[in-house]
């Protein structure tokens, strides 16, 4: 059963990621908000500061990604919540911790980036994560239900 819950939860927290990673590209590419580089900012973590490959900064993205989702998974599975509408709220919950990384984010990077009070550019990020929250839920319940049969 472990071994279940954590695959679902590494194949949701790939897919949601990723798809969180295109839409604030695709934002950030249509209206210079910086979003995308937001997402993919590692300056203030130590050991990875000073890379300015994107592929390590992708790579942890990702890595947070799985992470979330494991951590969804086994919260869904611990507190047995099987009802669509119950894991699309918690699934929001983590999202909503997620999108509130904007504010430290903003402030801790080194580069110049979007203002803390930048309303669009918060948005374009909330927006973001809501969409990662959704996408999650969708592929755990499609992950779940279609390994039950």
């Amino acid at each position: 059963m472990l071994k279940k819950i954590t695959i679902a939860g590494l194949v949701s927290g790939t897919i949601s990621g990723v798809l969180l990673g295109c839409y604030l590209w695709m934002v950030e590419a249509l209206t210079d908000k910086q979003v995308y580089t937001l997402l993919l900012n590692v300056d203030f973590i130590p050991i990875l500061a000073g890379y300015e490959q994107q592929l390590i900064e992708w790579l942890f993205h990702v890595i947070i990604s799985w992470a979330i989702g494991v951590v969804y998974c086994f919260y869904l599975w611990k507190k047995q919540i099987f009802s669509w509408k119950k894991r699309l709220l918690a699934a929001a919950g983590i999202a909503a911790v997620a999108a509130a990384t904007y504010f430290p984010l903003t402030i801790l990077f080194i580069q110049e980036i979007e203002s803390p009070d930048d309303l669009l550019a918060l948005g374009y990020w909330v927006s973001g994560h809501a969409l990662f929250a959704y996408v999650l839920a969708i592929t755990v319940n499609i992950y779940c239900s279609s390994k039950s049969k």
